[in-house]
Formats: structure tokens, sequence, C-alpha cells
């Protein structure tokens, strides 16, 4: 047997954690007994399987991924894991944890949050493009080009969790608009309905040196999740390069072993460019967003699929 589930988490928090409710997140007492049902139905096995090269995995196996470097990870993750005897691979960013950045995508994703019509921000948004030197028609173009789904090239794209125009404003806030003024409108829009300095906002929100130091001095495994936190897939190779090994970089400060190491796309975003900088810079395996059973003997070692927590959430 090769395949093997590969289980997705982000948020994991108990509900008096933050006061922001309303946010996408899995609440403690579920991942617990979400646990409970991995333990008694699956072989919950070392995430370093992925760094094996050919390898004989029980039947109905799994193994634990976190993305983003979130302070629920060691605050609530962690101590839940450890007591458990189970080993998960975290995935956090070097720019949030060596610089105290916040990422666009978790001001976005606050934003859109406590904003019920998705519609009425989407014309706040319209109004702020053009405010700034962007035309109706320029912005309207983009609606047309990011409210479609790629893939199937539909005008009603679909998304396991979200609507169109969710799927719009997150495109257009993480990558659709100029750099520049992209991070000028996502920080109007936090101060008005956040209200909180980001700067206030962003403290104690990721995991910090020791936070990972003591993950990695428990045998939890730590993986690239680039450096910045971007959309490989629309970067050029060059810029691509430069960004994965500067991750690596960030892996070289926690003396985590750079020939043997695991990556995981930001945003399920790569391209074939991205893969061939992986196999050059002695990546062993990467996870996608993409929603199926990975196989660890199949060619596409650098595009493992992952199962969403939310897959789960019916069988407990």
């Amino acid at each position: 047997m090769s395949k093997i589930e590969i289980i997705m988490y982000h948020y994991v928090r108990s509900k008096n954690y933050s006061k922001y409710k309303k946010l996408n997140y899995l609440d403690f007492k579920s991942f617990k007994k979400q646990l409970d049902y991995l333990e008694d139905n699956y072989n919950v096995l070392d995430p370093s399987i992925l760094t094996q090269k050919k390898t004989n995995i029980p039947k109905k196996s799994c193994i634990l991924t976190f993305d983003d470097g979130y302070k629920d990870h060691i605050d609530f993750v962690f101590p839940e894991l450890k007591k458990r005897g189970i080993k998960g691979i975290f995935f956090p960013t070097g720019i949030t944890t060596l610089e105290n950045k916040i990422l666009d995508t978790n001001l976005v994703q606050h934003i859109l949050s406590v904003n019920k019509n998705k519609y009425l921000l989407i014309k706040e948004v319209e109004t702020l493009c053009m405010e700034n030197g962007l035309s109706k028609i320029d912005f309207y173009k983009k609606y047309m080009k990011y409210s479609v789904n790629p893939k199937k090239k539909s005008t009603k794209p679909t998304n396991r969790y979200d609507d169109q125009n969710t799927i719009f404003l997150k495109r257009i806030l993480q990558f659709g608009l100029e750099k520049s003024l992209r991070e000028k409108i996502v920080k109007i829009l936090f101060k008005k309905y956040i209200k909180i300095p980001i700067n206030k906002f962003s403290k104690n929100f990721y995991l910090n040196k020791d936070d990972i130091n003591k993950l990695l001095d428990n045998e939890m495994m730590i993986g690239s999740h680039t450096f910045n936190h971007v959309w490989l897939g629309y970067l050029s190779k060059q810029e691509q390069f430069k960004e994965i090994k500067q991750s690596i970089e960030f892996l070289n400060y926690f003396k985590v072993s750079t020939n043997n190491w695991v990556m995981c796309y930001p945003f399920g975003s790569y391209n074939s460019n991205t893969i061939n900088v992986l196999k050059k810079l002695n990546c062993s395996s990467a996870v996608t967003t993409k929603s199926k059973i990975a196989d660890l003997n199949a060619k596409k070692i650098f595009e493992l699929p992952r199962k969403d927590t939310n897959d789960y959430k019916d069988l407990y």
C-alpha cells in the first residue's frame, strides 16, 4: 500500500480564544473528537514518511499537517498531539516568524468574516479602486477574470466553501490588484471593520522562534510554506527560485535538514517551474490543496493532494 490521507488544518482554537467568532476555524473540542476518530479508525503516522522515497503504508493511514504557523498550533494543537503521542508537520512562514509581519490573507479573512453582504463589499472595493486611479472598465475586467473558475471556465465558479463573490474578493485582494493598491485597500477596510491597529492585531497571532524550537524539540516536523506566503504560480521561475531559496534559509535558521524537506504551497498555487525548482533544491515532496487521497509512490510526488479537516466533520 502507498496511499495515505494527508489531512490539512489551519485555525484550531476554542470559542473563547478570539473575539472574531465568525472566522472559519475548527473548534478545539471538535479537533479532539476528530483525533479520537482518527486514532480509532486510522494509523496516524509520523509525517517524516513524506521524506521517504518508497514506502509500504498500512491500510487506512493518515498524517496531520498544519498550515500558516498560527499561535493556535502551539496553544491548542501541540499539547494535544503531545498528550496522545501523535506527530504532525507544521508549515510556518519566515516573514511572520522572523519579522512579525501579518499576512494580507489573514487581514482579508477577518474583513470577510464580519461582512455578511459580499456584494456590498465588492462595491466598496470598486469605489476604493477608482478613488486610487483604477478605471471602472479595468475593475469590471478584473471582475470578469477573477470571478470565473479558471479550471471550469464557468461564470459561476465553485469552491467547496466559498460563493462567487467571496472567491472574487479573495482573489482581487490577495493578488488581483497591483501590490501597493491592494495593500492600501486592505488596510483601509481592516481599519474600518476590525477597528484595531494592525500591529496590535498581529501580536501573538503567529508562532514565534521559541514556539518553533519547542515543536522541533518535541519531534514535530517543520516544512516550508515559502518565506512570504506567496502565490508561486504567479511568479516567474527566477522569482520562485529566490522565494523558495529564502524559505530554505528559514529552515536552516532552525537547523531543519534542507537535503530532504517538504514544501506546502501557499493557496495551493504552483506550476511546472515550481516543481523544477523544488527538484533542484533537494525537496523530497510537496503538498497541495487538492482534495484527494495521496499516493506516495506515484510520479506526482510534488503534487500530493490533501483532505481538509471539514471532510471528516460528519464522521465523529
